[in-house]
């Protein structure tokens, strides 16, 4: 982690460095009120010079932001809101239109991972309990923003019935119970 901020360190020096030989070399004369009415006049140097400058300083700005950014988060778990998050239902999705029985999951479903395993109806595999909890948060809580994820419900639900799997309406109402919703199955298109 040393590295990181004496990269930042060198970063500012060189910053300085070009600050002041851009302010050395670029004196305006009184009557020019906007300095780039200016450029014409200035020796091809000094333009390259300042160019470089803010250049370095648009980078070097966003650098330090995302070393910064990197710092604080070092070391630390990802941890999500209680509330459920879209984007990260969303992330987790898999190809094959299911999501895991994971830490991840029950993080976004703003639940710990054993409350959803002690909550999962017995016979049923992990998967589709998994798929169930995500779509009932997904009908439960964002409805507001269904055209985002009305397709990758659509492709939740084919995957379901694909699994042929038995108890669904012991699912959804246990995925209900624990996310405390009141989806009807019928809405899932089950």
């Amino acid at each position: 982690m040393g590295w990181v901020l004496k990269a930042c360190e060198e970063g500012v020096q060189l910053l300085r460095q070009l600050t002041a030989r851009v302010h050395s070399r670029v004196v305006l004369p009184p009557e020019i009120g906007n300095p780039l009415d200016a450029l014409p006049r200035l020796p091809w140097v000094v333009v390259r010079e300042m160019i470089l400058y803010f250049g370095c300083c648009l980078v070097l700005t966003f650098l330090i932001f995302l070393l910064k950014s990197i710092i604080c988060n070092y070391g630390n778990a990802v941890t999500w809101p209680k509330k459920p998050h879209l984007l990260q239902l969303i992330f987790l999705q898999k190809a094959s239109g299911s999501w895991l029985l994971d830490p991840a999951l029950a993080a976004a479903l703003g639940k710990t991972r054993e409350e959803v395993e002690k909550s999962k109806p017995a016979q049923v595999s992990e998967e589709v309990w998994a798929t169930i909890l995500a779509l009932i948060c997904l009908h439960g809580f964002k409805m507001d923003s269904k055209e985002e994820w009305e397709l990758l419900a659509m492709k939740a639900v084919s995957w379901l019935r694909a699994q042929n799997a038995s108890c669904v309406t012991d699912c959804v109402e246990a995925a209900n119970t624990l996310l405390g919703c009141s989806v009807e199955k019928d809405a899932l298109r089950l």
